[in-house]
C-alpha cells in the first residue's frame, strides 16, 4: 500500500492496516505514525509476554523518535487472554500520549473492536463493533485497481508468498548456473558484467511481455550474473517507477525458483522492490530469507538498517534515478 488515503476513522484504520503490512496481525501492536496528515509508516510487533509490559511504551516511544511523527494511531490486536478492560491498554495510552499525541487506539478482540480513546458508550459500545469487512471497502477497490494484492491472512502466509517452490527446471539447475558463472569470469571484470546485463534486459523484455520466462538458459544465465555485484546493482533499478509493478512480480517469481547460491542478491533485490512499494512487511520478510541464506550478506544487512530507520519509499526511488544511469554507462558504455 502506497501513498495510502488520510485514515479519518477507526474502520478506515482497521482496513488499512493489513493493507499496510501485507497481512491481518494477530497478538500484535501496530503503531501508524502521522506526519502532515499522511500515513508516513507502520510498525508492527509482537504482543508482549505481561512481564515485559512496563517496557513497551518506552520501546515504541524510541522507535518513533528517530521519524519525528506528529501524531500516531495505535491498535492491540489482543491475545485470547486480554480483554477491551485491560488495565496494561490504559496504562500504555497513558504512557505514550504523555510523549507524543495518539489521536486513536484501538483494541481487537477476535472479530470485534472498540475504541479505548472513546468514552462515548453508545458511539464505542462496551462489548465493542463488528470488524469491517475489508474485501468489500473502497480501499480494497483502489488498492486492487492499482495492482496491489488483497492482504494475506497472516504473517505465516506472507512467508509463504515468497518461500522457494520446486520447479520442473531443478535437476541441474545449480551445475548450470556454476557454469556459467565459470564463463563469466573468463572473460574478465568489465565483459562479466556487460554480459549478465544483456542478459538481464533480454529477461526483463521476455517477462514484461508475457509475465514468464520461457527459456531456462536465459534463468540460468541472469542467476548466474547476479554474482557480480555490478549487475547486481543495474537490477535494483533498472526498472524505472512506471514498470515498478512489473519488475516486482518478475523477482518474486525469480525468488521462488531461486537455488541456494542466488537466493542473497534475488531477496534484497526483491526486499528494495516491495519497500519502493510501500510493503515494508514483505520487505523485511525477503531480507529474513536472503540474510538466512547468508547472513553476512552486506547489501541485506544494510537494508535492514535503512528499512529499520524508517526511510521513506521515496528516497529509494530518487537513489535509483540519481545512480542508475551512473552504472548503466559504467558497463554498457554512455550512450
Amino acid at each position: 500500500m502506497k501513498n495510502p488515503r488520510l485514515i479519518s476513522s477507526p474502520s478506515d484504520l482497521l482496513i488499512a492496516i493489513p493493507f499496510l503490512l501485507g497481512f491481518t496481525p494477530s497478538s500484535s501492536i501496530v503503531v501508524v505514525s502521522i506526519k502532515d496528515q499522511i500515513v508516513e509508516m507502520t510498525m508492527r510487533s509482537d504482543f508482549p509476554p505481561e512481564i515485559k509490559y512496563s517496557e513497551v511504551a518506552e520501546e515504541l516511544l524510541a522507535q518513533l523518535g528517530a521519524h519525528k511523527a506528529q501524531e500516531i494511531l495505535l491498535v492491540a490486536y489482543l491475545p485470547p487472554e486480554l480483554d477491551f478492560d485491560a488495565h496494561f491498554l490504559k496504562e500504555l495510552f497513558i504512557d505514550l500520549n504523555k510523549s507524543i499525541p495518539v489521536r486513536d487506539f484501538v483494541a481487537v478482540s477476535g472479530d470485534r473492536w472498540r475504541s479505548l480513546s472513546c468514552i462515548d458508550d453508545e458511539c464505542c459500545p462496551i462489548q465493542g463493533r463488528a470488524l469491517p469487512e475489508i474485501s468489500t471497502s473502497l480501499l480494497a477497490v483502489e488498492e486492487v485497481a492499482a495492482g496491489n494484492p488483497m492482504p494475506l491472512q497472516s504473517e505465516e502466509e506472507l512467508i509463504a508468498s515468497i518461500a522457494f517452490t520446486p520447479s520442473p527446471w531443478d535437476e541441474g539447475f545449480t551445475e548450470a548456473i556454476d557454469q556459467h558463472w565459470n564463463y563469466l569470469q573468463s572473460l574478465g571484470q568489465k565483459d562479466c558484467s556487460k554480459a549478465g546485463v544483456v542478459s538481464l534486459l533480454k529477461l526483463i523484455s521476455e517477462f514484461s511481455a508475457k509475465g514468464y520466462v520461457q527459456e531456462r538458459e536465459l534463468v540460468v544465465e541472469v542467476f548466474a550474473a547476479l554474482a557480480d555485484i555490478q549487475v547486481r546493482d543495474f537490477a535494483i533499478g533498472a526498472h524505472g517507477q512506471e514498470l515498478l509493478l512489473t519488475h516486482w512480480s518478475m523477482w518474486r517469481w525469480l525468488l521462488r525458483m531461486a537455488p541456494e547460491q542466488s537466493v542473497a542478491p534475488v531477496s534484497s533485490i526483491f526486499a528494495i522492490l516491495s519497500y519502493e512499494r510501500g510493503d515494508g512487511a514483505l520487505a523485511h520478510r525477503a531480507l529474513d530469507r536472503a540474510l538466512a541464506n547468508d547472513s553476512q550478506y552486506s547489501l541485506a544487512l544494510l537494508l535492514r538498517r535503512t528499512f529499520s530507520a524508517g526511510w521513506p519509499p521515496e528516497a529509494f526511488s530518487k537513489m535509483r534515478a540519481e545512480l542508475h544511469p551512473k552504472i548503466s554507462d559504467e558497463i554498457l558504455g554512455a550512450a
